[in-house]
């Protein structure tokens, strides 16, 4: 594995991951803060009835507040995808469980959101990216990875930003955590996040397309074996193909499945891109007729849902074909069908999981067990499911969602708070083992970061040019080479 602390490395992949950090520059690394033995374990009482989620929370806080001696923790949240600003009742309901559970007075933690867009946006990020490269910077990452909404992000390749070693490994922390229930976390996707030194990005959602059909309509079993090329050679699976190969809905341009089709998009510790130029102009193509095909037969007015991301209230969203959420029924499909579930499937096989958020601790941190405690605090079971900040901030994109890690939410002994309200949804015990099932079949998992938007802005670009009857080999063999330059090949 690479060095962290290596001079070479930083001069030569710094540019990628701190896009506005001058040429040979690097951050000024630390060990990783030990961490000081526990002075007593945490023990749950044994009842046969389920605790509470909330009730357990609250019972594992300790009981005192100690000051902080080198000032505040700084926690940067770095979300919103939808630009609506920093809700006042969100950051006052986020700090008052952070600083409980950390066990530290509310002034002794400071909340930074950065800006969504503009010049703001930009003296932040500046700002914070001579922090950290200084050896300082926020004690706390939370961070939307997503990029669809700025292409000024912090870390704008968060495997290689690990790589680097910008990021606290948790691995001790993890074993004595105190809130969160990291054994029931999916596996393979907490794996993105880790490397030789251990869990350092810990992921909060991610995004794992799917087309929904009333059961008793279609017929389906998920394969982690099943390709993208067994999948369109499929009879049966026709439709799905064409719902989740378009890149274009009723909605608009949107939702690219390139990035799902490919898979593992990068060796980021060998700096080389895993795919062809030839794979990708294929891609496209198929991308761009599926599209075609979707917009001239109308697939939203068929008796199918379209394609979704699976995620909290996924099956009542009030989105194309689907459930309504305000009491009504769209199509004839209600919450309580049985569902098939036919994931988006990539060239290696199986589907591709691709993290849209995640939290992590700065390498540098002088306080390693309170920011720790953060993360252990936002990954409860009850914060996952109910938080302000998981429901405004996190699981929402546009009209989709996110998969919480914990795998047993969404299920009926651990229900979700619905958006914006204070109901709670869950699926039906057959409908959630249909979400296991495609659950089981992710192989790849990346996090949203850089390659992801020349991706989607040469689909975009390829659209266009689709559409007005003109080649658009060049634009993809231009994207491939901005992709090659930004892994250094």
């Amino acid at each position: 594995m690479k060095k962290a602390v290596s001079v070479f490395l930083a001069v030569l992949m710094i540019a990628a991951v701190f896009s506005g950090c001058a040429e040979g520059s690097k951050p000024v690394l630390q060990e990783p803060a030990v961490k000081e033995p526990a002075v007593q374990e945490s023990s749950k009482p044994e009842s046969s009835e389920p605790e509470s989620p909330v009730q357990t929370l609250i019972e594992h806080m300790p009981a005192e507040k100690k000051p902080l001696r080198h000032g505040p923790l700084r926690v940067l949240v770095d979300l919103d995808p939808k630009g609506l600003g920093a809700n006042e009742a969100t950051l006052d309901d986020l700090k008052w469980w952070v600083t409980a559970a950390a066990g530290i007075e509310e002034e002794d933690c400071v909340f930074e959101w950065i800006p969504t867009k503009g010049a703001a946006r930009d003296t932040a990020i500046d700002r914070l990216r001579t922090e950290i490269m200084s050896g300082e910077g926020p004690d706390v990452f939370i961070v939307q990875s997503d990029l669809v909404y700025s292409d000024n992000a912090l870390f704008q390749m968060p495997e290689k930003a690990m790589e680097l070693g910008f990021f606290l490994p948790l691995d001790e922390y993890i074993e004595s955590a105190e809130y969160a229930e990291w054994d029931k976390f999916t596996e393979i996707v907490m794996e993105a996040g880790r490397n030789e030194e251990g869990q350092q990005l810990v992921p909060l959602t991610y995004m794992l397309p799917a087309a929904m059909y009333r059961k008793s309509d279609v017929r389906h079993t998920p394969s982690q074996q099943m390709t993208w090329e067994e999948m369109q050679n499929a009879e049966e699976l026709q439709d799905a193909v064409v719902r989740l190969g378009a890149g274009y809905t009723s909605f608009g341009y949107e939702d690219d499945p390139i990035e799902f089709i490919l898979g593992d998009l990068a060796d980021y510790e060998n700096e080389t891109l895993l795919f062809t130029d030839e794979e990708l102009y294929i891609h496209v193509t198929e991308i761009l007729e599926y599209t075609e095909e979707y917009l001239e037969k109308k697939y939203a007015e068929k008796r199918y849902c379209t394609k979704t991301h699976l995620g909290a209230g996924f099956n009542n969203d009030g989105g194309e074909g689907t459930y309504s959420n305000n009491g009504g029924i769209m199509n004839g499909l209600t919450e309580n069908d049985p569902l098939t579930l036919v994931p988006l499937y990539s060239d290696d096989g199986g589907s591709t999981a691709v993290i849209t958020s995640f939290a992590a601790v700065n390498r540098n941190t002088r306080y390693p067990e309170e920011a720790f405690k953060v993360i252990d605090l936002l990954m409860s079971t009850s914060r996952q499911a109910n938080s302000d900040l998981f429901h405004q901030f996190i699981y929402p994109k546009m009209d989709y969602k996110g998969m919480p890690l914990h795998e047993d939410l969404m299920s009926g002994q651990y229900t979700m708070r619905e958006n914006y309200t204070q109901d709670h949804w869950s699926l039906t015990d057959e409908n959630f083992e249909a979400v296991c099932a495609v659950r089981d079949t992710i192989s790849n998992v990346h996090f949203t970061g850089a390659l992801d938007i020349v991706l989607e802005s040469m689909m975009r670009d390829c659209f266009k040019a689709y559409k007005n009857g003109e080649d658009y080999t060049q634009i993809v063999l231009d994207a491939y080479s901005t992709m090659k330059k930004m892994m250094g090949e």
